[in-house]
């Protein structure tokens, strides 16, 4: 074969695997996507069972020195999107390790030829996702962290791995006012793309809710990747002591020219060393909704 059209097979054979790579990158970005989607809380105010997944800064409260928790994420059949997730926090002195593992996949999925009929068994897609991180109070107003986040795709029989650094950061303007920021997968190797994450959050006064003490509180949230729209998160809770914290929202998403809006609900509940959770996101486009559930305890 000619020295020319060797060259040309190969730039045609490196195009395409360029593209199947950066199709698997994308699988990777939407499956966790789907996951994100059933947190109410802003990324920078990500708090609860397996929280290092969307922020770093994941400090304990003053009575715990450890914390285990899980994630059970469900989407409907239309999408086939389930996996979950376990994480560990511990002290340290006056910072706080963690570590997370979380996975998500796609089933029944099959595998064809040049007809519908199934040929040997079902396509394997999914994405996986280790993290670990470090956090600590840097003053009396400031919580700053950062993770290593290590990610691996699969499709079929193509797969994907990519390493970055999430950083956070959240401050205390007043005793009812705070802002947050978190970079995710931050890679300077340009190997993974990040998503940045900024957040405010205000709350009412104290007032008695039913014998314990309890605030309302707003939030707004924004999510900017490359190449795409930003993401506008708005929620309002109420939060009852160590009891009970509810909020619920909305999503808006922009993509070729049409805005999609979901709703976001978020509940914890338990006690200050037992906790369940429970998120929701409404789902868009006729696909119902994608649930979490989550378990963390908290011990000393």
């Amino acid at each position: 074969m000619p020295r020319r059209a060797l060259f040309s097979l190969a730039a045609a054979l490196a195009v395409g695997a360029a593209r199947l790579d950066a199709q698997v990158a994308a699988l990777n970005s939407d499956l966790w996507r789907v996951a994100a989607g059933t947190r109410a809380a802003p990324a920078p105010f990500a708090d609860g069972a397996t929280a290092l997944l969307w922020n770093p800064v994941v400090l304990l409260p003053a009575a715990a020195d450890v914390r285990l928790g899980v994630t059970s994420i469900h989407a409907p059949e239309d999408v086939g999107v389930t996996g979950g997730a376990v994480a560990f926090s511990g002290r340290v002195g006056a910072s706080v390790i963690s570590a997370v593992w979380g996975s998500l996949g796609i089933g029944g999925i099959a595998r064809t030829e040049t007809s519908p009929e199934a040929v040997d068994g079902d396509v394997p897609v999914d994405a996986q996702l280790l993290a670990l991180g470090l956090a600590r109070p840097l003053a009396p107003w400031l919580q700053a962290g950062a993770a290593l986040r290590i990610s691996s795709a699969r499709l079929d029989v193509l797969t994907r791995t990519a390493a970055g650094l999430d950083l956070g950061a959240v401050a205390a303007l007043s005793s009812r006012v705070r802002v947050g920021a978190v970079i995710r997968a931050f890679d300077p190797m340009g190997t993974a793309a990040a998503s940045y994450d900024a957040a405010v959050e205000a709350r009412s006064a104290t007032f008695d809710g039913i014998g314990t003490p309890a605030f309302v509180r707003l939030r707004y949230g924004v999510t900017v990747q490359s190449g795409e729209d930003p993401a506008h998160l708005f929620t309002l809770g109420l939060c009852l002591g160590d009891g009970l914290q509810f909020d619920a929202g909305a999503a808006r998403e922009a993509a070729a020219d049409q805005v999609v809006w979901r709703s976001r609900v978020g509940v914890s509940a338990g006690s200050a060393r037992y906790r369940v959770e429970f998120g929701r996101d409404g789902g868009v486009n006729g696909f119902g909704a994608t649930y979490a559930f989550g378990v963390l305890a908290q011990l000393k």
